[in-house]
């Protein structure tokens, strides 16, 4: 099935608008988010750190289960930031191939970020997301935004809608990037396969489920 990047535009726009992330004018510098390196990801801490929070435990499955906040400069301070909302088994399909999908949307794949972190449990360590991708480089007015971990043949997702940059930098929605993600892949002739249960409900939209796409 062919990628229509034009149509998934299309719908993108009629999302943000939705969920009221119109255009705003705003500047962003490095104090505002800080990018992350080209280079492969660091290791975090190791397993001397609890690696479960609320819920599931994370070495359950291949998947990663939450992203965290990781200070370098204090090692024992880590916290849950996000759940992780889609997941892709990639049975049948490529990392590259994967990518490649949000590549044709448009979308960019060296986007400014906060650096956060998700527990790999077969390295058992934290690590920086291995991709990441947005619709824009800056999101001044919003945008949606995904980071991503390769773990033991599977990709794990932290998918969604950022606020405008200014006055506060905020998550403004999962549920809406979930669905956005797997509309996607959809009309990229991937298949929203069910949910899996995380147990990582999270405010303000989250409610633990986790999408399944495979090829």
């Amino acid at each position: 099935m062919e990628d229509d990047s034009e149509t998934v535009a299309f719908t993108r726009r009629q999302l943000l608008a939705s969920v009221g992330s119109g255009a705003a004018a705003g500047v962003i510098g490095s104090a505002v988010l800080a990018e992350t390196p080209d280079s492969p990801p660091a290791d975090g801490p190791g397993p001397s750190i609890d690696r479960q929070a609320d819920g599931i435990s994370e070495s359950e499955y291949p998947y990663a289960v939450w992203q965290y906040h990781y200070n370098t400069d204090e090692p024992d301070d880590i916290g849950v930031a996000s759940p992780i909302n889609v997941v892709f088994p990639l049975e049948d399909a490529t990392f590259g191939e994967f990518t490649a999908t949000f590549e044709r949307a448009g979308w960019t794949d060296a986007p400014l970020e906060y650096t956060l972190w998700a527990w790999d449990r077969d390295g058992e360590r934290y690590r920086r997301p291995h991709w990441s991708s947005a619709e824009s480089y800056f999101g001044l007015g919003g945008r949606l935004h995904v980071r991503v971990w390769q773990f033991e043949g599977t990709a794990s997702v932290q998918a969604h809608v950022d606020s405008a940059v200014t006055p506060n930098h905020t998550v403004t929605s999962y549920f809406d990037a979930q669905v956005a993600v797997g509309e996607l892949f959809e009309q990229a002739g991937w298949t929203v396969d069910g949910t899996l249960d995380l147990e990582n409900a999270t405010p303000p939209d989250h409610d633990g489920h986790a999408s399944v796409i495979r090829r």
